[in-house]
């Protein structure tokens, strides 16, 4: 069986990956309604405020896993295959609560809104975004699939089956086909250096976002980056 032992670049370099590993980067940002400002990732690590947040609370390892701010250290390099977006509604600031709309409904239009006006742009040191689209162009290639149960029986037989509101209110919100076969590859990797800056922003071109929702309600979304990186041992 062949075995994949050196990469070359445009610029001639050859990377030997020999001590290289499935090592994925993430990154989340926290937005609210009406969110109109841009929303940067991969520039906070743990302990440090999440963006976006109404409140300046520490982000775990759930929320990103940069061994640095905006960059990766020495002897840390990356070539990035694939990008994805993961949806979420789970506030950060308050012990991972969740914050879904009331009614499904709602629920929908709230994210038909937000997944036609986000725009993500990848960009390494100050030059041109290297990956950048709807973030429905970088689907999550993961997920779970769930059911759920509109009626019930009461206990005592010959009842009539009545709805429980808790789930009829329930909902869950992927992007995309929640299997790893979804994932959109790049058509060329992106390489990250050790040291170069590197981010991804959430804009939103369009202005503010609105949606049927009270203030209250925030979601969250997750940029994922996959492909091998090189990292100390030991």
């Amino acid at each position: 069986m062949a075995v994949l032992r050196n990469v070359v670049l445009g610029d001639g370099r050859t990377l030997s990956i020999t001590d290289w590993g499935d090592y994925p980067l993430w990154s989340r940002g926290q937005m609210a309604a009406l969110q109109a400002a841009e929303v940067p990732l991969f520039q906070y690590i743990q302990g440090q405020a999440v963006p976006g947040g109404t409140v300046a609370a520490g982000g775990t390892d759930i929320d990103t896993n940069m061994p640095g701010p905006g960059s990766l250290p020495l002897g840390n390099q990356m070539l990035v295959y694939s990008i994805q977006v993961i949806f979420d509604e789970v506030d950060s600031d308050q012990a991972g609560k969740l914050v879904q709309c009331d009614t499904v409904p709602e629920g929908i239009a709230k994210w038909n809104t937000i997944v036609s006006n986000t725009l993500l742009q990848f960009r390494v040191e100050q030059s041109k975004a290297y990956a950048e689209g709807l973030v429905t162009h970088f689907p999550a290639g993961g997920g779970v699939y769930m059911t759920k149960t509109e009626q019930i029986y009461s206990s005592a037989s010959g009842q009539t089956p009545s709805p429980v509101p808790d789930l009829w209110s329930a909902y869950i919100v992927q992007n995309g086909f929640p299997t790893w076969e979804a994932a959109r590859r790049l058509a060329l990797p992106i390489h990250i250096g050790a040291l170069e800056s590197f981010r991804a922003v959430l804009r939103f071109p369009r202005g503010a976002l609105t949606a049927p929702e009270s203030p209250d309600k925030e979601w969250g979304m997750t940029v994922r980056l996959t492909g091998p990186r090189q990292r100390p041992v030991g």
